[in-house]
């Protein structure tokens, strides 16, 4: 019997590549009835941008009608779990109001960014019974967040193919953010190899976002209009131009210390990855056949991991990064 079997679990987290759904997908095999609702309340790229600006007092009547309706629908079920994931517009007096109405109920934070990229989520920590980051250092630095490291779904590690049968070298597929894709591009240039052979894509969620950013900030420069995509790809697109590469490209943001998802994707798929993350070497996947770290200011690669084999991870160790691990660590099941 599944420990969350006949559990009722309010799940809230923003939209982001269709990892919400593989996260109640994940909840509800554990034998959980979920409810899932977007952390975000609004769709429009103004309205996702004031939020981002921290302009939240001029959108703050739509989050406060926003939450209030979901209180109401909470009072008639009374759940055993708040899992929140990624907050930036959860307010406090929500989680209030739910521990009001819903006395048994557990809640759960995880934070899926460095607190210094999302200051606000510091200021929800004390109203969750439980508190969990992908950022080690952040971890380190409070101790009422623990560390778990992010997770890959079940489909990466089904999407297994040979090195030899691979049609792409390399490949990158990623938000534009923090000089991204200069430093892609570099790393691209010093392999050398045929544009053919590899798959570069570059996302913005909003154009307008993306013309705001290259007026105000210089994270974007070197990119053009023509070398970004406004849609982003399928979460099965992704795997698929993943599975067809051999060796796979990720920059994390210089504002964090956790490892990204596509790292933990690696694990999954069991991919050789070039990343500017230092700290994948403190991991207990990590294998220098597998991972080539690259300095961020001065990214040199060497041509030979390119060819190398890669070198399998033990299976418990690999099993530990499955998102079903992650859920049964996050919500204290064992």
């Amino acid at each position: 019997m599944n420990d969350l079997a006949g559990k009722k679990v309010l799940f809230i987290c923003p939209r982001f590549f269709g990892y919400e759904y593989e996260i109640k997908s994940g909840l509800a095999k554990l034998g959980a009835q979920v409810d899932y609702y977007d952390e975000r309340p609004f769709n429009s790229s103004i309205a996702k941008i004031l939020n981002r600006l921290n302009f939240k007092t001029v959108i703050k009547k739509s989050i406060s009608d926003y939450y209030f309706d979901i209180l109401q629908n909470a009072v008639a079920v009374d759940y055993d779990y708040l899992l929140v994931v990624a907050p930036e517009t959860i307010t406090a007096d929500f989680i209030n109001g739910l521990k009001l109405n819903n006395t048994r109920i557990k809640t759960v934070l995880y934070l899926w960014d460095s607190i210094k990229n999302k200051k606000n989520a510091s200021d929800l920590i004390e109203y969750f019974d439980k508190v969990v980051t992908f950022d080690k250092v952040d971890a380190l630095m409070d101790s009422r967040i623990s560390f778990l490291p992010l997770f890959y779904v079940d489909a990466y590690a089904k999407s297994v193919n040979e090195p030899k049968d691979c049609p792409y070298q390399f490949s990158f597929i990623g938000t534009a953010h923090s000089g991204r894709y200069n430093l892609v591009t570099t790393i691209a240039d010093s392999l050398g190899m045929k544009k053919v052979s590899n798959y570069l894509f570059f996302y913005s969620p909003s154009r307008l976002l993306f013309i705001l950013k290259k007026i105000f900030t210089n994270e974007l420069n070197g990119i053009s209009l023509r070398d970004i995509s406004f849609k982003s790809m399928t979460s099965e697109e992704i795997i698929s131009v993943l599975a067809d590469t051999k060796v796979v490209i990720d920059i994390e943001h210089p504002n964090q210390n956790g490892l990204t998802m596509r790292t933990i994707e690696m694990v999954g798929m069991q991919k050789k990855l070039i990343t500017t993350n230092r700290n994948v070497m403190e991991y207990d996947f990590y294998n220098p056949n597998n991972i080539l770290v690259v300095d961020r200011e001065n990214p040199h690669i060497d041509i030979s991991f390119m060819h190398s084999e890669y070198h399998d991870i033990d299976d418990a160790i690999r099993e530990k990064y499955s998102l079903s691990s992650w859920l049964i660590n996050l919500l204290s099941l064992k």
